[in-house]
C-alpha cells in the first residue's frame, strides 16, 4: 500500500506564523490558532488540491508547519524518518530519526517541535533527535527511554517534545525518573524529576500559567504531575485512575494533553474512562476534584 500525503489550500491558513515554536496543536499546545481570514466553509468542490506526494512512510503524527515548510514523521522499513517538505511538495531533507515501534502499532505518532534552526522529534522508542532546520544535519541525540530507564506501555512511545525556555522535556516514566530536562542546544541533563512509579504514558507536555503560578504538566500511566520548570520538582500530582479498569489495562490509553483554563484542569482518557476537572487551589500546591 502507497503513502501519500494530500495538501489543501486549507493546510496553508493553519500556519503558526506568530510564534518562534512551531508544534503540534500550536504554539501554546491548546489548540487554538490565531489565524483571520480563514474560510467560513469549503467550496462546493472542495479545497484546491496542491500536491500529491509519496514516500514519506506510515504514521498517524500530525504535519506541523512553518513558514517556509512542513515536518511530518512516517515509518520506513523499521526506522521512523523525518521528511521536511517545501510548499511545492518537494522533500527537501528526510532523515531517520530512531527505530519504530517494534510492536503493537508500530508507525510514527509523535510530531516535530521546531524552534529557530533547530527540529526536535522523539522515535518509537525514545531516541531524541535535534536536527539543523536547514540541511538535517544532527545537531544533538539522546535515546531518553533506554538512558533514563523508561517503563513501556504496550504501544511504545506517543510524545512530541516540550520547549520549555533553554530546555526540552521528555517524559519517559519509569523507576529512575517520570520526566527529564535536556539542554535544547547539546542534549546534556539539566535535571530529572523523582519518579512517581508510573509507565510511561502517550500523553505530550504542556506548559500551564495562571497568577504566578507555571508548571509543567505532563502524565504517566498513573497520575497527572505539575513541575517545576527550573528545578524539576513535582509541586503536586494527581492519581488518575479505577483500581477494576487498571487491572485490566494498567495506564489505559492516556493520550490527551491536559486542558486548562485559569485554576481548571480538564483531563480524559479513552475507553469510555471518566474524565475529570480539577481545581487547583490558590497555594498552587494542590488540586482536587
Amino acid at each position: 500500500m502507497k503513502t501519500i500525503v494530500s495538501v489543501s489550500v486549507a493546510l496553508f491558513l493553519n500556519l503558526t506564523l506568530f510564534s518562534q515554536v512551531y508544534q503540534w496543536r500550536g504554539s501554546e499546545r491548546t489548540g487554538i490558532f490565531d489565524e483571520t481570514g480563514l474560510l467560513k466553509e469549503w467550496p462546493e468542490s472542495g479545497p484546491e488540491l496542491v500536491f500529491d506526494l509519496e514516500g514519506i512512510g506510515k504514521g498517524w503524527s500530525s504535519p506541523v508547519v512553518t513558514n517556509d515548510r512542513i515536518f511530518i514523521s512516517g515509518m520506513k522499513d523499521s526506522s521512523d524518518y523525518l521528511s521536511a517538505i517545501d510548499f511545492n511538495g518537494n522533500v527537501i531533507w528526510q532523515k531517520a530519526y530512531g527505530p519504530s515501534w517494534a510492536k503493537s502499532f508500530p508507525d510514527t505518532r509523535g510530531s516535530a517541535t521546531i524552534e529557530d534552526n533547530r527540529v526536535y522529534i522523539l522515535s518509537g522508542q525514545g531516541n531524541l533527535v535535534c536536527f539543523e532546520y536547514g540541511n538535517g544535519d544532527v545537531i544533538w541525540e539522546v535515546n531518553v527511554d533506554s538512558t533514563y530507564g523508561a517503563n513501556w506501555h504496550a504501544w511504545g512511545v506517543s510524545e512530541s517534545i516540550l520547549i520549555v525556555d533553554d530546555k526540552v522535556i521528555c517524559t519517559p516514566g519509569g523507576d529512575q525518573t517520570s520526566v527529564v530536562a535536556l539542554n535544547k542546544m547539546n542534549g546534556e541533563l539539566i535535571w530529572k524529576s523523582e519518579s512517581d512509579g508510573g509507565l510511561r504514558a502517550y500523553v505530550s507536555p504542556t506548559i500551564y500559567t495562571w497568577l504566578d503560578f507555571r508548571y509543567i504538566l505532563t502524565v504517566t500511566g498513573t497520575n497527572l504531575l505539575a513541575l517545576d520548570p527550573n528545578s524539576g520538582e513535582i509541586i503536586w500530582k494527581y492519581t488518575y485512575y479505577d483500581e477494576d479498569l487498571w487491572k485490566w489495562q494498567p495506564g489505559l490509553i492516556w493520550v490527551n494533553t491536559p486542558v486548562f483554563h485559569e485554576n481548571q484542569i480538564w483531563i480524559s482518557k479513552g475507553y469510555d474512562y471518566p474524565a475529570v476537572m480539577l481545581v487547583m487551589d490558590s497555594s498552587g500546591q494542590f488540586v482536587s476534584e
